[in-house]
């Protein structure tokens, strides 16, 4: 967007929010998959989880609030040029689904890695928990690829 001539910059603008608002969820939605896989469809733990990413979703929404209200400032064009400005919105619109998605995804790693480390062939001591949550000790094959592609995936979301 910063250097290909682009001649209308408001609906790039569009367009990223379209790709943000599906792509927000659809990651969610995987993080849910693996809380339903893990808690091997516990109804309580899958309802929760539901319910919130259902919040997200309707949350995401809230970006084309944000574009509209902000859209001729934020996606505003260089003068004398085909290249658009890229800038920041300052309206909470754009920011709730940002904090609302890493809240979610940090709860879901987190009631992951319990899950996880408590079913792990370990001791009961604060230091064998702690090394079957960073190595993966104790664990099944499976269940310490599942635990370190979450640790991953989480680091690279949050990232």
């Amino acid at each position: 967007m910063l250097v290909a001539p682009i001649d209308n910059c408001v609906s790039i603008k569009y367009v990223q929010g379209i790709f943000f608002v599906t792509g927000g969820p659809a990651t969610s939605l995987l993080f849910l998959f693996r809380v339903k896989a893990v808690y091997n469809h516990s109804r309580l733990v899958t309802g929760l989880s539901s319910l919130l990413v259902l919040g997200l979703t309707g949350s995401e929404y809230g970006l084309f609030f944000g574009i509209s209200s902000c859209a001729n400032y934020v996606a505003d064009r260089i003068p004398y040029t085909r290249r658009c400005i890229a800038g920041v919105s300052n309206t909470t619109y754009v920011t709730i689904p940002i904090v609302m998605t890493a809240v979610f995804d940090t709860l879901v790693f987190l009631a992951i890695s319990y899950r996880m480390v408590s079913v792990a062939l370990s001791d009961n001591t604060w230091g064998a928990r702690a090394k079957s949550f960073f190595r993966g000790d104790g664990l099944h094959r499976l269940s310490k690829a599942l635990l370190q592609s979450g640790q991953a995936y989480y680091l690279s979301v949050l990232y």
